[in-house]
């Protein structure tokens, strides 16, 4: 039998062997390049902390005695790689090699919504599992996550294209399995406690946007700008009332988002730069075609 001993200064893996038949023992090292002797996570799962003793061992001289203690304070924990690197994301399953199609299925911890989306091969695809990276971390499954995140590019007419080293404007959209969708009254309660707070108000009717800035009234300093549209027929895909919300700093929207749940149980959130609000409209009805396209139904 094999037991995990230690990850050696993260060059490899240290495996102390007993052999119960023959009442052998050995150590070897192996290196991180190396085929390990079971699958990793087997031995993480089985052999995270291990304290044994081997006893009476006989030899050609007599009888030996032998008593061995591993005390294995950081056993074979491995290190679980930053979010949004292609390591984290293959964990998942998630292959951003420009040739796989990939699929992924969103969780949470609330209710059984469980939506499944599918990305072309040309679209990196960033995933992420809530308390990967814990004390205590929660297991990474294949092909499950909490949330997925992509980045589109904008182009010149304001259409979204896969992303492309070129200048053009981006969008990332963020993809969860909704906790439950908006109540009306309650998108009607945050826009009266907008429309409140704000210190400035500004009809952008070019935009067909109403623009509240939300700050200090004494300093008149900005904290937040948030953008209603001045149409309050215009519905997002759940039915609700849609707004922009924007940091502020430096006398100048930046950031801007909009979230909404859309069918099967699935929640977007999508966020671009300021400078494309003028064609917030398109806009979204791009990302909602986008988003139908890559829900599995």
């Amino acid at each position: 039998m094999t037991y995990c001993a230690s990850n050696f200064k993260h060059q490899g893996y240290l495996f102390i062997d007993y052999d119960f038949r023959f009442s052998s023992i050995g150590v070897k090292f192996i290196k991180k390049s190396s085929n390990l002797p079971i699958p990793f996570s087997q031995l993480v799962k089985k052999y995270v902390m291990i304290t044994f003793s081997v006893s009476a061992l006989k030899t050609k001289l007599g009888i030996l005695t032998v008593l061995v203690i591993a005390s294995l304070s950081s056993g074979c924990k491995e290190q679980i790689p930053p979010t949004d690197t292609d390591p984290y994301n293959r964990l998942h399953g998630i292959i951003n090699d420009g040739k796989t199609t990939n699929e992924i299925t969103l969780v949470n911890e609330s209710n059984t919504n469980r939506p499944t989306l599918r990305f072309p091969s040309a679209i990196r695809v960033d995933v992420d599992t809530s308390g990967a990276h814990d004390s205590h971390p929660v297991p990474i499954r294949t092909g499950i996550a909490n949330e997925a995140s992509i980045d589109l590019a904008v182009d010149t007419e304001h259409k979204l294209v896969p992303y492309v080293k070129k200048h053009f404007d981006s969008i990332q959209i963020r993809f969860s399995a909704s906790v439950g969708p908006a109540e009306a009254d309650w998108v009607a309660a945050r826009l009266r406690e907008i429309e409140k707070r704000s210190i400035k108000t500004v009809d952008k009717s070019e935009w067909g946007l109403r623009e509240y800035d939300i700050g200090d009234p004494k300093t008149g300093t900005v904290w937040r700008y948030e953008y209603v549209p001045l149409d309050e027929s215009f519905r997002s895909f759940d039915g609700t009332r849609i707004w922009f919300s924007c940091n502020g700093g430096g006398g100048r929207p930046d950031h801007c988002m909009n979230r909404f749940d859309f069918s099967d149980g699935l929640s977007i959130v999508y966020i671009y730069e300021p400078d494309l609000l003028a064609y917030w409209r398109q806009i979204h009805q791009e990302v909602l075609k986008f988003v139908d396209s890559s829900l599995v139904k």
